[in-house]
């Protein structure tokens, strides 16, 4: 097909002078040897062409030279204007049949356009499915986090009811010391009250002595004293031992009140008071001795009750630990996988979005009249134009590029290089 262009006299007359003048309108204009259609197909026709005999067709000046005298020229050029006419409105109604005929064929295939909208559903969901996983992992995280401070916590109670169990330990101890100390100082004083009754009465004893020594002393010294004038000696006599006697007498008694008396008070007052505090004491001892056993026995029922509940929650926060952990592990996989699933869908989606531009832009392109040419080839022998890189049949259109399912047996031109 060679490019031409037609150009039809609509309306024309012949005047007297010969020349053939009127209105000049371009009723149809093919370029690249094809004919536009509605849909955006070019289709081939033959080239129409005709050859003026006699004169020549100024399309500048819009007028037609022919000799005056030849009416017959006139004629056959009407003649020929009148066919042309005829060719033209033939034509027409061969581009509405064509046209009908593409109609149909469009709606008679199945068409299958790329929809993405599976492919982003997807993508959303593996994205919601990631947050969500994410939000998992921080819970878990926090669980983790609460487990720990959680066994911190136990461990600080332990610790402390370990320190009271030594503490109320050292006490039993000491308490046990204080008891021993007690019963040592309870021997001692009942040797001293020993002692001092020993000594209370030797004291006695010798008082005693005493006082018998001195009666036989008077006695003696009066037996012994007889003179010539005894009334009177034994005035003076009486008289040197009454007051000896009142010496000693004060004497002995300041001594008793100085010695005795104060020791007598000191040992009156030890022997009330120091049995009834000794009294008080062991009794506060023995309940003391007596309690400790049985607190030390419910210290260390509670201590190893309190063990046994740590270390049963301190072994199911280590299966909680360990289930998170398998969760978490499990979890990463996922997202792994889910990554690695949405790198491929993003792979595919930039790969189709890559070829959808560049059939856009081979098809804004200008250098397409091959690919124009073979489709108007396809079309008459019911088939379509196949993708190079893909095995599927596709059709080209202006608004949109379509796939059919019929693939295509014939021999494909390569694309177009720009």
């Amino acid at each position: 097909c060679l490019p031409t262009t037609i150009c039809i006299f609509a309306r024309g007359f012949i005047s007297k002078d010969g020349l053939v003048s009127g209105e000049l309108f371009k009723k149809t204009l093919v370029d690249s040897s094809s004919l536009r259609l509605r849909s955006g197909t070019r289709i081939s026709v033959g080239q129409i062409d005709y050859l003026s005999r006699s004169g020549a067709i100024n399309t500048n000046n819009l007028d037609l030279h022919v000799d005056a005298n030849e009416k017959a020229t006139l004629q056959n050029l009407n003649d020929r204007l009148a066919s042309y006419l005829e060719k033209v409105h033939k034509l027409e109604k061969e581009n509405e049949r064509l046209e009908k005929q593409i109609a149909e064929w469009y709606t008679s295939k199945t068409v299958i356009s790329h929809d993405y909208s599976a492919y982003m559903a997807t993508i959303e969901d593996l994205q919601n499915k990631i947050r969500e996983a994410t939000m998992v992992n921080i819970r878990t995280y926090l669980e983790i986090d609460n487990s720990k401070l959680a066994a911190d916590d136990f461990k600080m109670k332990y610790e402390t009811e370990l320190s009271m169990r030594q503490a109320v330990e050292a006490d039993i101890a000491g308490l046990k010391r204080v008891l021993d100390d007690l019963t040592m100082c309870k021997m001692d004083l009942e040797s001293q009250q020993e002692t001092l009754k020993e000594e209370l009465i030797m004291l006695k004893r010798n008082h005693e002595e005493v006082k018998l020594q001195r009666k036989q002393r008077v006695n003696v010294e009066v037996d012994a004293g007889s003179q010539v004038d005894l009334n009177r000696i034994m005035t003076e006599i009486r008289e040197h031992y009454e007051a000896l006697i009142a010496k000693n007498r004060k004497d002995l008694e300041q001594w008793h009140q100085s010695k005795p008396h104060l020791f007598l008070v000191t040992f009156s007052l030890h022997s009330v008071y120091l049995p009834m505090q000794l009294n008080q004491t062991m009794k506060k001892t023995k309940q003391t001795f007596f309690l400790l056993p049985q607190q030390k026995s419910s210290l260390e029922a509670s201590l190893l009750e309190t063990q046994q509940r740590y270390a049963a929650q301190l072994s199911g926060l280590q299966d909680v630990v360990t289930g998170l952990e398998a969760q978490l592990s499990s979890l990463s996989e996922n997202i792994r996988e889910n990554e690695l699933k949405y790198s491929n869908l993003l792979d595919i989606k930039t790969r189709l979005e890559l070829e959808i531009s560049e059939y856009r832009r081979l098809l804004d392109g200008e250098d397409v009249s091959i690919w124009y040419s073979w489709l108007c080839r396809s079309m008459s022998a019911r088939s379509c134009v196949s993708c190079v890189s893909r095995d599927v049949t596709c059709i080209w259109s202006p608004w949109s590029f379509i796939e059919y399912r019929d693939s295509v047996s014939a021999n494909v031109p390569s694309r177009p290089a720009f």
